[in-house]
């Protein structure tokens, strides 16, 4: 009591000072009230010092914050306002935890429409990985993870990514990598009501713009799958614009010799419908390309041209045919096995039973002189006969002749044959007597004894053919091409004509195959 604040040049005290009369006090720096000459009151000024200073002790002055050490704050803490946080360190923010299970930071926006993130870096007890980021909405519950352990980052998203263009670069095997879990995922999707769901763009002189891998060692699976539902769409399409060769396709196959006998495989593998039974009950199977139906009005594969070969083969094998088709029919020896036709009236049918089938004529082509060709016709026969020549010698009147041994094991010689005698010299005529399944013999006419040569042809039925005689085949089935809507009466299919993508230079004319003349 009685005392008064003194300021002893370093603090205030209390002090016994005795008493006096105020006569006069100003108001200083950050101060308020003054002057005062008898009682009064002195106030610390509003906003008395600048930003960034404070008052210091007697004499008040203003003054620059002093730089404050590292806190370390312990519970929780708020900040009402704004935090800056400026240092010309390389970590300038820093948070830090020991969980297992991961450090998270939490941003959330508490207006209307706002979401909750996290961000956590997962520790060793996350099921994500040590040393991963994930990126989470509490909102809407979708996650994407960044690997941080392996060279080429990777995106692992259960949620959207979105804009006018999601761009993925890097310096790694992949720009973009997706992989799915779920059975019926996908590992990357693109949907576009305009123009391309999914591109890949690749400069490089051996780069894949788009690579689908399928490393699953049993199921029905897919590298690439494409889908759709127009009538005039494409489902995978591929388009080489290079005027110096290229593929706009290519599908290749790697079983080997050593492939089990029951694997089927194929470069390139194009079905209507479904597999056929004779896609499921052959044994060894291997192609570059292979076509199957399940439809017996269409077909596995088909081919078609305006004024060029709609298929056309290779080969240099010396014992494999260049084109080979097997029909398992065995019990229609009509079947036709291999058919040709053309919209003037002839066709030509290779039959089951090996027969060559045609509403034409059997014509050989012949060069003559001065480079012209000429056609020979064959002799038709209503039975099937083989024939052979040959020439002999008559002895005083009489000659034995032995049939060709091959030659009599095509032929049946235990029924009637027919020999026919040309003499080549003087004599009284020829005839042939005692014909038997080995030979016959040659006499001269009148019991004559001349000694002179002659030439024979002898016709004999084929062995086993000799009952057919002018076989009635009008209700034989025959190789069908337009009653089961593969003519040019069909509805002709509008396919879209593929266009180079907008990063290509599109090209006026594509290099056709080869046009082959007569």
């Amino acid at each position: 009591m009685n005392q008064v604040l003194q300021w002893n040049g370093d603090s205030w005290i209390c002090s016994n000072a005795g008493a006096g009369t105020v006569t006069l006090v100003n108001s200083g720096t950050g101060l308020t009230g003054g002057p005062i000459t008898g009682t009064g009151t002195l106030s610390i000024a509003p906003n008395a010092c600048a930003s960034g200073n404070a008052l210091t002790g007697l004499p008040f002055a203003c003054a620059p914050f002093a730089s404050l050490s590292a806190n370390t704050f312990n519970g929780n803490q708020t900040v009402d306002g704004s935090l800056t946080v400026a240092s010309n360190s390389y970590q300038p923010f820093l948070v830090q935890s020991s969980s297992t299970f991961g450090t998270w930071l939490e941003l959330s926006n508490t207006s209307t429409g706002g979401h909750t993130w996290n961000i956590l870096s997962a520790g060793g007890g996350n099921a994500e990985g040590a040393g991963n980021i994930g990126i989470t909405d509490l909102t809407g519950r979708s996650t994407i993870w960044l690997e941080g352990n392996v060279n080429t980052s990777s995106v692992n998203a259960t949620g959207t990514v979105g804009g006018a263009q999601g761009l993925f670069s890097g310096t790694g095997t992949f720009g973009v990598e997706g992989m799915t879990s779920n059975s019926g995922g996908a590992g990357v999707m693109g949907v576009s009501s305009t123009n391309f769901g999914v591109e890949g763009d690749s400069s490089a002189a051996a780069g894949i713009g788009v690579l689908g891998a399928e490393t699953a060692a049993s199921g029905t699976n897919y590298g690439v799958f494409g889908e759709v539902s127009s009538p005039n769409a494409i489902g995978v399409a591929g388009l080489s614009t290079s005027l110096n060769g290229g593929f706009g396709v290519i599908g290749k196959d790697q079983a080997g010799i050593e492939t089990p006998e029951t694997v089927q495989s194929a470069g390139v593998y194009g079905v209507h419908e479904g597999n056929s039974v004779t896609f499921s009950g052959l044994p060894t199977n291997a192609a570059g390309v292979w076509g199957d139906t399940s439809d017996g009005n269409q077909a596995g594969v088909l081919g078609t041209a305006d004024n060029g070969n709609a298929i056309i083969a290779f080969n240099n094998s010396t014992d494999l045919g260049t084109i080979t088709a097997y029909n398992f029919e065995a019990s229609q020896q009509y079947t036709p096995v291999v058919g040709g036709a053309s919209a003037y009236g002839g066709f030509c049918d290779i039959l089951a039973n090996g027969q060559i089938e045609c509403n034409g004529s059997i014509v050989v082509n012949v060069a003559t002189e001065n480079f012209r060709r000429v056609q020979l016709y064959s002799v038709q026969s209503p039975e099937h006969w083989f024939e052979d020549f040959g020439s002999g010698t008559i002895s005083d009147g009489l000659a034995t002749v032995y049939l060709e041994p091959i030659f009599g094991q095509t032929v049946n010689t235990d029924m009637e044959y027919h020999v026919f005698l040309t003499p080549k010299g003087d004599c009284n005529g020829l005839y042939v007597s005692n014909e038997t399944s080995t030979g016959f013999e040659v006499h001269e006419l009148g019991g004559g004894r001349s000694n002179i040569a002659f030439d024979y042809r002898i016709v004999a039925r084929r062995k086993g053919h000799e009952s057919e005689r002018l076989a009635d085949v009008t209700d034989a089935p025959r190789a069908q091409f337009f009653k089961k809507g593969l003519g040019p009466n069909r509805k002709q299919i509008s396919a879209p004509l593929l266009e180079p993508v907008h990063r290509v230079a599109q090209t006026t004319e594509l290099p056709g195959s080869t046009k082959r003349s007569r």
